[in-house]
């Protein structure tokens, strides 16, 4: 393997200004009671904005032409997208009746141009949305950030009133920002509304009483101060001594349950659920009503995004008296993408090792595992840590959370078609297929509709992927890079084939590296001129991916279904990556001979993906950087159309070929061969 470098040339640096009109630290919110956070959106739908109503608050939007898109730069899966002066979206909070001090608005927000738009708000006695309502204040600018994701936050002190209106004011041009990661925080009033404000009965109280009415109604039938005047340390002693509870013992779960309820409210689960969760760490985890494992009557924990992981952490577990013990759980995730995992830790939350993680192949639907924990009997100190397992939107959920003692795991096999034999069995002898690889039968997925399987071939789409695209012709011979390191991409052109518009996947090899952050992104542009040069390309998708091959290994990610065009026009895909100076990321097949459709782009910070000729390293013809060959990246339609009578897939050949032995090249311009064919079967060579 050879090692290349793409010379950039020198330009100034330019300074980044952030958000200086609007951009509060968190330390200057006013701290006049607990905190809390009422609201999270992080734009997981692609067609609607959920709000929220507790019964204390309501959380509402007027989306405002606003599309929801999977192009945030945030790395948080998807954002809102405003690049028009007519989209203005409204976020309406109704806090009727809560004395709150303070509401702050936070969020995330990126832009490459200025877009000019404005924070707006206004105060008002509205007790329901008015999408028309006028905004009479300005809370600031949201400046150029040059591509970069920049936290604001906008805290306002709450005078009398009903709700409060902000409104995202897009300024009088194109240019595209992406909002995300809204919350909404509370400081002077619970979010909840009014709380119950007794006690755990076995802790000295502010209050009369405590919060379990079987304790609290004990002793106070013999001692009335404690649910009159006070509970104070007499009350909680006389819990063991009247026999009227048990206070004491290590003071750690030995059992818990937690199906995180059946009325959805955003917010986090440590919040929801203090008496399971200790602690949370990196964003979120959330409740949600969404994806596989939830419904809207059927809560499940969403993770969040991002470094570090998204996680949740268990009170302290005590085993020391369990003859037998099991954690079981069931879960979802988006096939082919990392986690989520279970960690434990047996010395009180020091350090964790990894317990189980999902099959990387797994997905699409509801699954149900069980753990058992007979290594861990006899020890009084473990947590649990249930955690993403990735930095991006991986879809994951966790619900019915259970440890349970003095038993095994036991769940019953799964057995989708009810012949008689269980899913897994069928699966290992080879009576049934599981080409996408989550343990259940292709027939069941597709009777379930959970896998389509367009051209009726018993074979679920998802695993009839073919490079519609594709300019390499094997493994890669060169890895590429920046000198001095930076970000680069790796594009490639292809002209639109009838029948192949649109594209669904994005394959490419790696160099003799991968990003150190196991983080890339797949773009895809059109050509508004059609002549082959990116220069002037339009960003179509922008989707942040985990990696997960080696050096020198391919790698496929799925990406939103894109239509890249009319049959003959010129598209672009590519690939983001970040390296250092002794680093070469992008594969290479030099061995491939399509001049003029391979082009690198680089800058020593971070590359401008909407305006390709605004880099360090504008768009350059590998050859002409003494690079003859092509990028081993490629573009992937699922299924076949019915413009051919059999699973009519495109791939690009090597030049020329002759499948049918006939002593003359199949295709006419030695480039494209449209065949249709599947690897097991025999290929069906289509003439011009």
């Amino acid at each position: 393997m050879a090692n290349r470098t793409v010379r950039m040339l020198p330009r100034a640096c330019s300074a980044v200004l952030i958000c200086c009109a609007i951009l509060a630290p968190r330390q200057s919110i006013a701290q006049t009671g607990d905190p809390c956070t009422l609201y999270t959106q992080g734009f997981p739908s692609f067609t609607t904005i959920d709000g929220m109503d507790n019964g204390a608050f309501r959380v509402e939007w007027c989306q405002g032409g606003g599309q929801i898109t999977g192009s945030s730069f945030c790395n948080s899966g998807n954002g809102l997208r405003l690049n028009a002066p007519t989209q203005d979206p409204i976020l309406w909070v109704y806090h009727a009746g809560q004395e709150c001090t303070t509401i702050t608005l936070e969020f995330q927000y990126a832009q490459f141009a200025d877009s000019q738009t404005t924070l707006l708000y206004t105060l008002s006695n509205d007790t329901q949305l008015d999408c028309n309502a006028s905004m009479t204040q300005s809370a600031g600018l949201l400046t150029n950030t040059s591509g970069l994701c920049t936290t604001a936050l906008h805290p306002i002190t709450l005078p009398p009133g009903a709700s409060i209106y902000w409104k995202f004011d897009h300024g009088p041009n194109s240019n595209a920002i992406i909002i995300d990661n809204i919350k909404i925080h509370l400081e002077g009033c619970p979010c909840e509304g009014q709380v119950d404000p007794r006690g755990e009965c076995c802790e000295i109280g502010t209050v009369p009483g405590c919060l379990d009415p079987v304790i609290e109604a004990c002793i106070c039938e013999i001692d009335p101060f404690c649910c009159d005047t006070l509970w104070d340390e007499t009350c909680v002693a006389q819990v063991n001594a009247l026999t009227c509870g048990t206070c004491g013992g290590s003071g750690c779960l030995t059992s818990f349950f937690v199906n995180f309820g059946n009325l959805f409210s955003p917010g986090s689960v440590c919040e929801k659920f203090p008496d399971i969760f200790e602690s949370c760490e990196g964003s979120g985890p959330y409740t949600t009503s969404s994806g596989d494992c939830a419904s809207t009557s059927d809560i499940a924990m969403r993770f969040g995004t991002g470094f570090p992981y998204s996680s949740a952490t268990t009170k302290c577990v005590d085993l020391s008296a369990a003859t037998s013990s099991a954690l079981r759980l069931e879960y979802s995730k988006n096939p082919l993408t990392l986690g989520p995992r279970v960690e434990i830790s047996i010395n009180d939350g020091v350090t964790f090792a990894t317990l189980w993680e999902a099959p990387f192949a797994s997905g699409g639907v509801c699954e149900q595992i069980c753990i058992d924990l007979a290594d861990f009997l006899g020890i009084t100190e473990i947590r649990f840590r249930f955690s993403s397992g990735s930095s991006l939107d991986n879809g994951a959920r966790i619900d019915n959370l259970e440890l349970v003692t003095e038993t095994t795991c036991t769940i019953l096999d799964r057995d989708c078609n009810e012949n008689l034999v269980p899913d897994a069995i069928e699966i290992a002898s080879g009576d049934a297929q599981d080409c996408n690889g989550n343990g259940v039968p292709d027939a069941c997925d597709i009777a379930a509709q959970f896998s389509p399987d367009q051209n009726n071939d018993s074979v679920p789409d998802e695993c009839s992927f073919v490079s519609a695209y594709t300019l390499d012709f094997g493994d890669p011979q060169d890895s590429v890079g920046l000198t001095g390191g930076g970000e680069i991409l790796f594009l490639n052109s292809y002209v639109v084939l009838d029948g192949a518009q649109t594209i669904s996947s994005v394959s490419w090899s790696w160099g003799d590296s991968v990003p150190v952050d196991n983080r890339a992104t797949i773009v895809v542009y059109s050509d508004p001129t059609d002549d082959g040069d990116p220069i002037d390309a339009v960003l179509l998708v922008h989707h942040p991916v985990e990696t997960y091959a080696q050096a020198f290994g391919f790698q496929r990610a799925a990406i939103p279904p894109t239509n890249v065009g009319t049959p003959g026009s010129v598209f672009y895909v590519g690939v983001l990556a970040t390296h250092s100076d002794s680093e070469n990321p992008a594969g290479f097949d030099s061995a491939s001979a399509f001049p003029g459709r391979s082009w690198a782009i680089g800058d020593p910070t971070a590359i401008n993906v909407f305006d390709l000729a605004d880099n360090n390293l504008p768009p350059l013809l590998v050859e002409l950087a003494g690079l003859p060959g092509n990028w081993s990246v490629r573009a992937d339609v699922e299924v076949c159309t019915d413009l051919y009578t059999t699973e009519a897939l495109y791939i690009v050949a090597q030049s020329p070929i002759d499948m049918d032995s006939d002593g003359s090249a199949d295709d006419a311009d030695n480039l494209i061969l449209q065949r249709c064919i599947r690897s097991s079967e025999t290929a069906d060579v289509l003439s011009d």
